[in-house]
């Protein structure tokens, strides 16, 4: 579980990298939505490329570029959980469309 103030902007990430095949890669738009409630904002789903993840995050960042998805969230009550649904397409001759669902905790 993830987890934020209410008050903090956090850049989040999402590793996709065991859903994928070998040699497979992220592509495209991802989407992340709120499920249930809209008390947060999400903004900048992107795949993350050239955007170095913070230490933190990721032990070997280099190995998740192309296999991860950053986005931006903002507000929440606190004392709350939120689902988040992230969903992401693929490069492969025959593209999957990858759904991930994560619970992030506002403190």
């Amino acid at each position: 579980m993830r987890s934020k103030r209410a008050d903090e902007i956090r850049n989040l990430y999402v590793d996709f990298s065991r859903k994928l095949r070998a040699g497979e890669l992220l592509t495209g738009t991802p989407t992340v939505e709120e499920i249930v409630s809209t008390d947060l904002t999400i903004e900048n789903p992107v795949v993350m490329a050239d955007i170095p993840p913070t230490p933190a995050e990721f032990n070997a960042a280099e190995q998740l570029v192309y296999k991860s998805v950053q986005f931006t969230v903002t507000g929440g009550v606190a004392g709350t959980s939120y689902v988040l649904r992230i969903t992401a397409t693929t490069d492969a001759t025959y593209p999957q469309t990858l759904i991930e669902d994560i619970v992030l905790r506002v403190n």
